[in-house]
């Protein structure tokens, strides 16, 4: 008698389920919480999922950092083959970099699921979908940030993945209509974004009016309007502030997809995945639309004398940025990135990896951070936007929640993919444990994105009369509040603490691991109260200092803790702005220096 085979579920994407059938889904992202009630009625197995041992991952966060050089140096080769280019190895990296970063440890991340539901069960079969494959690959490396945290683009991935890489017994159907579009942002088509975009290139046309010779660009650098002017104002006619917006459509051209890797031996099953998939998800800026980035609007404006490239966020989100300093960096130029979000740097993460390897300096939160790596300098906070001690007595509390998406997109140290379940019922522990008058003047910040995790319909399930915060601007809503509650490791806690705002802050140390030179100042801001690493420990603390919290925080102890934690890594100092400029500074010199060497 032939065993009764059981159903793959890669994805959620639509599928209808029978009661009398057996499925295994392969993570978290299958199960979204508006089917939880359907899938109550069926026979089904949760694959665990490979990375919630945090030892594995932090492992195969550092292979892939060695894989990724190892294949940064094979792709230098095709790429310069392809354009008809000699650039070096950091050039490219500059364009290729950070979606490589990604790319690696998304496909390591898939395979390694098919791979774990293989080895667990002996008798699979899945239904694959036939989406065309030129509707997968990216227009970018923006848009490929898009894809790999969407629905229909892993489905694609995972039936490929199982058609080359595995035995499992394949069901073919046809793709419904309404899953064949991927969901872009609307509000990039509306008449506000227009405005508002015009409105930026006109005053950017307007701050760029008298410079006498662009020896600093500078590009969403992060900073206060003002500051931005005082700095331009303080650097004398030497800036060049422009604006890269995403890269213009571009068509598949199968053409420069017909390449092979240099390197064809493989340590592992992996690796010859990984290897044999980058020709085809391969961003097109990266092969079609390269020679087109390169146009006057974007590097023939400049001048030849540029010396400095200030940044904090194009280096990821903006192709034609990257494309733009890839002109530069082979003759010098330096690149300077601003810490786009703030505190310590986490114990790892692909992204903030990137970044260390492009810059020539970095500007970080704060003294703590120098020890990770020479190049990162002490500038302070140049993000922060709110007013010191500037906050209600008399307001509610505010909890400021977060959402990761349902698909991994990068291996960091935080919370990934299906672990968000975990971070959801901590933040549920939490308000459970609050007295009802805490309740009744707590407002629950919802993550602005929700990645289908349902999370105004979980809290609402769990506590019918809870409340939510209605303000579309965090500053806002902190200014409101009497107490701002964190619950992930990332920019919000920073600030309030940089402006002396009450904040209390709890996650999970196993999802959100920090770098060891911060051990030492989260040890001390537990003691004072500020810092737990359980919900039900940070509600006891919000119930002890609700009535007086003033004279919780502003206690002599916990001052003296809060400003050795700033003064590491959420520094917001008064002269900012002279920080900065003597940091550019530094990095023209040793331009010259450079310059006057290779002579």
């Amino acid at each position: 008698m032939t065993r009764k085979s059981t159903l793959l579920i890669t994805t959620a994407l639509g599928h209808a389920y029978k009661s009398d059938e057996s499925y295994l889904l392969l993570g978290e992202w299958c199960r979204l919480y508006s089917r939880y009630k359907s899938l109550k009625n069926i026979s089904y197995q949760l694959l665990p999922y490979h990375w919630s041992d945090r030892e594995k991952a932090y492992s195969d966060f550092k292979y892939l950092n060695i894989l990724n050089r190892q294949l940064l140096q094979e792709l230098t080769v095709v790429l310069n083959n392809l354009h008809g280019k000699k650039y070096s190895e950091k050039t490219w990296n500059v364009l290729i970099g950070h979606w490589l970063v990604q790319f690696t440890a998304v496909i390591f991340d898939r395979w390694n699921m098919i791979d774990c539901a293989i080895k667990k069960y002996d008798n699979l079969e899945t239904v694959i979908l036939d989406i065309k494959s030129e509707s997968c690959v990216p227009n970018d490396s923006s848009e490929a940030g898009q894809f790999f945290i969407n629905d229909r683009w892993n489905h694609y991935l995972y039936g490929i993945l199982i058609k080359k890489w595995s035995k499992i017994k394949i069901i073919q159907k046809q793709e419904a209509v309404h899953s064949k579009v991927i969901k872009k942002n609307k509000y990039h088509d509306t008449v506000l974004f227009r405005l508002k975009r015009q409105i930026k290139v006109t005053i950017n046309w307007l701050l760029n009016l008298s410079p006498r010779s662009s020896i600093y660009i500078f590009g969403g650098v992060y900073l206060s309007f003002f500051d931005k002017i005082k700095l331009i104002l303080s650097l004398k006619g030497t800036v060049n502030n422009r604006l890269f917006f995403d890269s213009e459509k571009i068509e598949l051209d199968v053409n420069f997809r017909k390449w092979n890797m240099v390197n064809d031996t493989y340590n592992n099953k992996f690796e010859e995945i990984v290897r044999s998939l980058l020709p085809e998800f391969m961003p097109k800026t990266f092969l079609e639309g390269f020679q087109g980035c390169n146009n006057e609007n974007t590097i023939k404006s400049c001048s030849q004398k540029e010396k400095v490239i200030f940044t904090s966020n194009y280096h990821f989100s903006s192709d034609v940025f990257k494309r733009f300093y890839m002109e530069k960096i082979e003759n010098g130029v330096r690149l300077v990135i601003g810490q786009h979000g703030g505190g310590p740097l986490h114990k790892y993460n692909g992204g903030t990896t990137f970044e260390l390897a492009i810059a020539d300096a970095y500007l970080s939160t704060g003294s703590g951070n120098c020890k990770k790596n020479s190049k990162i300098k002490n500038i302070g906070q140049l993000f922060n936007r709110l007013k010191y001690n500037k906050y209600n007595k008399n307001g509610c509390a505010l909890l400021v929640t977060v959402a990761m998406p349902r698909y991994s997109f990068d291996l960091r140290s935080m919370a990934i993919a299906g672990q968000m379940i975990g971070y959801f019922e901590d933040q549920f522990a939490f308000y459970g444990a609050l007295t009802n008058k805490i309740k009744e003047q707590l407002n629950i910040r919802l993550y602005s994105s929700d990645y289908d995790w349902g999370q105004k319909q979980r809290w609402m399930d769990y506590f019918p009369a809870v409340k939510f915060d209605s303000n579309k601007k965090m500053d806002k809503s902190i200014g409101q509040s009497r107490l701002v509650i964190a619950t992930y490791a990332a920019t919000t806690y920073n600030q309030t603490l940089a402006s002396n705002i009450p904040t209390i802050i709890y996650w999970n140390p196993e999802h959100w691991e920090l770098s060891v030179e911060s051990d030492l100042f989260f040890e001390e801001m537990k003691r004072v109260g500020i810092f737990h690493t359980t919900p039900q420990s940070a509600a006891q603390q919000v119930v002890k200092i609700w009535d007086d919290i003033d004279k919780w925080w502003h206690s002599p102890d916990l001052q003296s803790v809060r400003e050795k934690y700033c003064r590491a890594f959420a520094h917001k100092p008064k002269d900012l702005v002279k920080k900065i400029k003597r940091a550019l500074a530094e990095e023209a010199h040793i331009y010259d220096q450079e310059k006057r060497i290779n002579a």
